[in-house]
């Protein structure tokens, strides 16, 4: 769940080794991408390695959660937490990930 900086990353990886994986996020630009096989970032390999695993059926994407949610044997969460002026992580995006799939 989050498929940014390390998400998308960490995902492409199980998913080349064959692992089936449904990467969630909300951004609808990067489900596309993934779900084409069509991927372009300027991370150097990731687009290979992520259209790679797509072709091969091992890597998709959506938005909805409880779809990828019903077959996982793990979760994988990877949001932003940022830091406020005293150093302390925001976990704001954390909780909202977390009741987003929970709720369902």
């Amino acid at each position: 769940m989050g498929l940014g900086y390390v998400g998308l990353p960490t995902a492409a990886v199980f998913a080349s080794l064959g692992f089936r994986v449904t990467g969630i996020d909300i951004n609808p630009n990067i489900i596309a991408q993934i779900n084409s096989g069509k991927l372009e970032t300027k991370e150097l390999g990731l687009n290979e390695q992520v259209n790679n695993a797509h072709a091969k059926g091992f890597f998709n994407a959506t938005e909805k959660p409880y779809e990828a949610l019903s077959d996982a044997d793990i979760i994988i969460v990877s949001v932003q937490t940022p830091l406020d002026k005293d150093g302390n992580a925001n976990l704001s995006f954390l909780k909202g990930a977390c009741e987003k799939f929970l709720s369902h």
